[in-house]
């Protein structure tokens, strides 16, 4: 186990005189391991700072004091810089810590790593360039002058790829993982990137569609964007345009519940987010009903706290953003259902979603490429346009894969989904 609380750990003294004040401070811990035909390269690094936020409560006003270091015993002039920054309530709610243990970072010690995982990417049609390992910690403790105190941590664990395909085209791939193993994380990774497949288009019309753990990554990321009240998209949004009737509209399939502050999550944990609010497990969607906006940091007197505040970066101001996501997942493996099925299309990415996408109505146009499987065997691509909107794709699904993954960040991690393809 790892314990890092007293490298972090801050004296009182520091918001001795300032009625509305907060410390807050961060590490970020690196181990960069790379493999390739030459041998192996490691990079380690540690970086430390601590931020100070004062708020005079009369003025509406604040500033916030850096360092880049730690400053248990105050801040010095020659390493501090001040900006200003918004006011905001903080937390009242008392919450203590006594130390921070996070899990043990996994090791992978193997040296002939990249000759074992060469062999069987060549079965795949995949040549390997090179393949590292990337380990990092983000930590934060906060303390602030009402008496809470907390601390919350990101553990992640990345598997990087750097490979060519047939024609030569060098490509890169990565993938979040939890506590687990490297060599199997990247083994499993083969047949998804697999180049052995020609380009040949099917004409049959598909009826069932599994839409990969990435693929509703993309679409649960930007349903959860669209649900927070502090929503990037100024003026009419999806929410502000349907305000009241919102709780009622939303009706997607019963067997999607998406949590907050879920335990199943495991790469993200603490006790309090960035803003110093206690983290507490909430329900965004609940068998298939709205129960809960992502609601605002600076949440004093709110009922409806989901703990969102976002800062793993002591230079940061608190973001609300939506973490520690848990999508439940079903009971069946993706090989599972792909085999059952006389033809089956996967679909990896929504690719032009993100920019099509309309904050009033969550309608989107996008281009999808699909993976075709007759009983499990792949027989080839078929490239689709689709437009859809996000409740409509979600209402379709009619399973969940017992498959989950970790995306991006790994603030969210999600099963794979069958959909009715008719539906989308």
């Amino acid at each position: 186990m790892i314990n890092l609380y007293n490298d972090l750990d801050l004296n009182k003294h520091l918001m001795n005189g300032y009625d509305l004040s907060e410390v807050y401070s961060s590490a970020f811990i690196s181990n960069i391991k790379e493999y390739s035909a030459s041998g192996i390269k490691e990079i380690n690094s540690v970086f430390k700072g601590t931020s100070l936020r004062i708020f005079n409560k009369n003025e509406k006003s604040g500033k916030m004091i850096l360092q880049n270091e730690d400053a248990e015993n105050g801040f010095s002039k020659q390493y501090m810089q001040t900006i200003q920054v918004p006011y905001t309530d903080l937390p009242v709610k008392k919450i203590k810590s006594s130390e921070i243990i996070l899990p043990e970072i996994i090791v992978d010690d193997t040296d002939d790593l990249f000759q074992k995982l060469n062999k069987i990417a060549l079965e795949y049609g995949i040549h390997l360039k090179k393949i590292s390992t990337n380990r990092f910690v983000s930590i934060y403790k906060i303390t602030n002058s009402y008496g809470v105190e907390g601390y919350g941590y990101k553990l992640l664990n990345c598997a990087n790829l750097y490979l060519t395909d047939k024609e030569n085209n060098y490509k890169e791939y990565s993938k979040v993982f939890g506590n687990g193993s490297y060599y199997y994380t990247v083994k499993n990774m083969f047949p998804e990137i697999s180049f052995d497949n020609n380009n040949t288009e099917i004409d049959k019309h598909e009826k069932c569609v599994l839409l990969s753990c990435h693929a509703v990554s993309e679409i649960v990321y930007l349903l959860l964007l669209f649900l927070n009240e502090q929503t990037p998209f100024a003026g009419r949004n999806f929410v502000t345009e349907n305000k009241d009737s919102l709780f009622d509209i939303f009706n997607i399939s019963p067997l999607i519940n998406i949590i907050e502050n879920s335990e199943k999550n495991e790469i993200i944990g603490g006790n309090v987010d960035g803003e110093g609010s206690e983290k507490k497990t909430t329900y965004i969607v609940k068998n298939g009903r709205l129960k809960n906006l992502i609601s605002s940091y600076a949440t004093t007197g709110k009922d409806n706290n989901t703990a969102s505040s976002y800062r793993m970066e002591y230079k940061a101001l608190p973001q609300c953003k939506p973490t520690k996501i848990w999508v439940a997942n079903g009971e069946r493996s993706c090989n599972e259902i792909i085999a059952e099925k006389e033809t089956i299309a996967v679909v990896d990415s929504f690719h032009g979603m993100y920019e099509s996408i309309n904050p009033l109505t969550l309608e989107f146009s996008a281009v999808i490429r699909a993976k075709v499987y007759k009983y499990g065997k792949n027989i080839g691509f078929k490239s689709l346009k689709i437009k859809s909107n996000l409740l409509k794709i979600l209402s379709s699904v009619t399973e969940l894969s017992i498959d989950m993954s970790y995306i991006g960040d790994g603030s969210i991690i999600v099963p794979a989904m069958l959909c009715d393809f008719d539906n989308i």
